[in-house]
């Protein structure tokens, strides 16, 4: 078979078909903008608009970025649970947002701060008609039954009594409220009535609207109204009590 030599085949170089198809630049510029990026040059990106602003400029955009993202939420989910768990619902920052929503939700509202609360109070409604005896320690004692009560506000109450002789001692009913931390009771407030002191005739003691802040602790406790012992003659004090308190979570 015959050879034909051809010769130097000479034709256009990459660089040259670079410009052909629109590359603008140096012959070193060209090459240059072959090589890769450097890994230490690589920028992570850690918001949605750095990433919208990467793609329009025709820039690849850094895998790490999605595990910045996600680092970011999970961190956001462990702050929120955390908060969430403070306010009295247990919440875990594997919880789903729908689950933490939901217990967002579930969180009592107390006060705050400015003397009203955002939660609509509940109301106790506390009576007594009877009697004492000025021997006897007179105990009436009333449980709140439901816990994280942070605060009171004793709408109204009433205390009427009288002797139930001409000679009967003077005496006096008082009430006390108590608040509970760390399942220990602490009195948090104090009132005397007036003392019995007609024997024709109740008196008769009122008081309204008293706000008692509970923040400091965990729950109310119970109220109580009671004399202290007397001496002496047994006597009848005929004795009638009632209350209405908002209580506010």
């Amino acid at each position: 078979m015959a050879e034909i030599d051809l010769g130097r085949v000479v034709g256009r170089s990459a660089y040259e078909c670079a410009v052909a198809q629109g590359f603008k630049g140096t012959e070193q510029e060209w090459i240059e903008s072959l090589k890769g990026q450097d890994a230490e040059e690589y920028q992570i990106l850690t918001s949605s608009s750095e990433v919208q602003e990467n793609v329009e400029a025709g820039k690849l955009v850094d895998a790490l970025v999605m595990k910045e993202v996600f680092q970011s939420v999970s961190e956001g989910k462990a702050a929120i649970a955390s908060a969430i768990t403070d306010k009295g619902v247990q919440t875990g920052a594997e919880d789903s947002f729908a689950v933490m929503a939901q217990n967002i939700g579930n969180i009592q509202t107390g006060s705050d701060g400015g003397g009203s609360s955002n939660a609509s109070p509940r109301t106790y409604t506390l009576s007594y008609d009877g009697a004492f005896l000025h021997t006897s320690n007179f105990k009436l004692q009333f449980y709140f039954v439901e816990n994280g009560i942070k605060k009171i506000i004793i709408k109204k109450l009433r205390i009427s009594g009288k002797k139930g002789l001409n000679n009967a001692p003077n005496t006096s009913l008082y009430y006390r409220v108590f608040a509970k931390k760390d399942n220990v009771s602490t009195q948090v407030y104090y009132f005397s009535a007036n003392s019995f002191s007609s024997y024709t005739s109740y008196t008769t003691t009122t008081q309204e609207n008293i706000e008692i802040d509970l923040s400091e602790y965990d729950t109310a406790d119970y109220i109580i109204f009671s004399t202290g012992r007397g001496s002496g003659t047994v006597y009848y004090y005929p004795t009638t009590i009632s209350a209405e308190i908002e209580v506010y979570f």
